[in-house]
């Protein structure tokens, strides 16, 4: 028996192409969803379908949906 042709027929092939990238510049505007606060100015976010552990300004929680601001605070990628 061919176990691992088993488990792909299951899962389906997985390709490096099913991982999403998500390219942020400074200054841009996106919209994230809160998917689960992590800590005190921490969260979980979901932008653009990938998700994000992101240090916030603001507070917010779960499953809120906000537009975030792209900042860069000594090459931390703030939202």
């Amino acid at each position: 028996m061919n176990i691992s042709g088993l488990i792909r027929n299951l899962v389906g092939d997985l390709t490096a192409s099913d991982s999403k990238v998500l390219e942020l510049k400074v200054g841009q505007i996106v919209k994230g969803v809160v998917l689960q606060l992590l800590s005190d100015q921490e969260a979980l976010l979901n932008i653009g379908g990938v998700q994000v552990r992101a240090k916030l300004e603001t507070p917010l929680k779960q499953g809120d949906v906000t537009m975030l601001q792209v900042q860069l605070n000594r090459a931390v990628v703030k939202l």
